[in-house]
């Protein structure tokens, strides 16, 4: 099981090796998590890797996974399943690297707890090589709610903190549009990623609590160019009685996805007045990160 991710704010940090590459920021780890079954494949099946009820065998990002680790035949099957499609902005890609690197490390005699280590090394190497995300592996392998990303990298070379979210819950609508692929948005934008990013973390880490977070995290939405002036006329007209009364603490916009962060007495009044707008998703801050349930054997299935 491994929990979604969505940042709010990031700047873009990229260096001479990918390994010291990836974000500062900072972002929310979700429940529902994404669930991946790990099984034998004993009938030699024609696709290894199904997601959401897709072969994603083609998917680039396993294939720079199959070049670091090496290109030996798969001998398991991985079926996956997610809250919502792949490029939306739940950090599904980072979950889908981080299982399949681990299933190609099964075969290599290490403890689980640095077997998933590796597997987050090299899904965080394969995310910034495929400019497909650049914070999500190491927020989503440790967890922590509110998750603030101090130094780039995957697990053992990047630094996180995390603040622990209570009685709130997260009500997430996928928008209608046009989908920019993640590459795209951060090429076409980088160079304001990168400067109101960097706005938002320094105001965030002065003052580092949802609050902040929100607030910096509404702010860059804007800035990029995510939440369209029109778009938060509509929201904020739906939930101005809400935010005055601060029942709603917050909102922001990443990619395809708007977030509402609702105290837990009023989460569902919430809910009821955005189905007028969208058809929205409940969510729940976690402290979890990955977890690896029940082990790999001849009979025996093993779920990420």
């Amino acid at each position: 099981m491994i929990p979604h991710h969505v940042s709010g704010f990031w700047v873009p940090i990229f260096k001479g090796s990918p390994i010291f590459s990836g974000s500062l920021g900072a972002g929310l780890t979700l429940y529902p998590p994404a669930k991946f079954i790990l099984s034998y494949d004993k009938r030699h099946s024609e696709c290894k890797f199904v997601f959401n009820s897709r072969c994603i065998d083609e998917l680039g990002l396993l294939k720079t996974i199959d070049t670091i680790i090496g290109e030996e035949k798969l001998n398991i099957t991985i079926k996956g399943q997610g809250i919502g499609n792949l490029g939306l902005g739940y950090g599904l890609s980072s979950a889908i690297a981080i299982a399949y690197s681990y299933a190609k490390l099964i075969t290599v005699s290490l403890k689980h707890s640095i077997r998933l280590t590796k597997a987050g090394i090299i899904a965080h190497i394969a995310e910034v090589l495929n400019l497909t995300g650049l914070g999500d592996v190491i927020a989503e392998i440790y967890g922590g709610g509110l998750v603030i990303r101090l130094r780039p990298g995957p697990p053992t070379i990047g630094i996180i903190d995390s603040i622990p979210l209570s009685n709130v819950y997260v009500l997430v609508c996928e928008l209608r549009g046009i989908l920019k692929p993640t590459p795209q948005m951060l090429s076409e934008s980088l160079n304001k990623q990168i400067k109101f990013g960097l706005l938002a973390y320094k105001n965030f880490i002065k003052n580092p609590c949802v609050e902040s977070f929100l607030d910096e995290a509404y702010k860059f939405s804007k800035e990029v160019g995510f939440l369209t002036n029109d778009l938060d006329k509509r929201v904020r007209a739906l939930l101005k009685p809400y935010i005055k009364s601060g029942c709603v603490l917050g909102y922001y916009v990443k990619k395809s996805l708007l977030l509402v962060v609702v105290e837990c007495g009023c989460v569902n009044e919430v809910k009821t007045v955005l189905s007028n707008f969208c058809k929205p998703k409940l969510l729940t801050p976690t402290q979890l990160g990955t977890l690896v349930l029940g082990r790999l054997g001849k009979n025996t299935e093993e779920s990420s």
